[in-house]
């Protein structure tokens, strides 16, 4: 089963940094249509673009996924935005 896993790993991530950067909408890459209806995903919209790889989507796909799978009763997820030291941090938050 760990090759097994490490084999679909290394399919899917084979592409990364493969391609440029992209200029994305950070609210267009969040996985709303994938979560089970059991966890609802909030999000502050503020129109918010980041120059990142194409797989962006997938890192926002997998945080939730990881969480479902080992934390049974997780409900919500909001990710907001904020600026700290001229910087600007993504932050994913998980609650039961």
């Amino acid at each position: 089963m760990a090759i097994g896993s490490q084999i679909e790993f290394t399919r899917i991530y084979q592409d990364l940094g493969s391609h440029e950067p992209q200029w994305q909408e950070l609210d267009k890459t969040l996985p709303y249509a994938d979560l089970p209806g059991t966890i609802h995903l909030y999000a502050e919209r503020q129109n918010v673009l980041l120059y990142a790889d194409v797989m962006l989507k997938l890192v926002f796909f997998n945080l939730p996924d990881n969480s479902i799978r080992y934390r049974e009763r997780l409900t919500k997820i909001r990710v907001s935005v904020q600026k700290e030291s001229g910087c600007l941090v993504i932050l994913c938050e998980f609650f039961e």
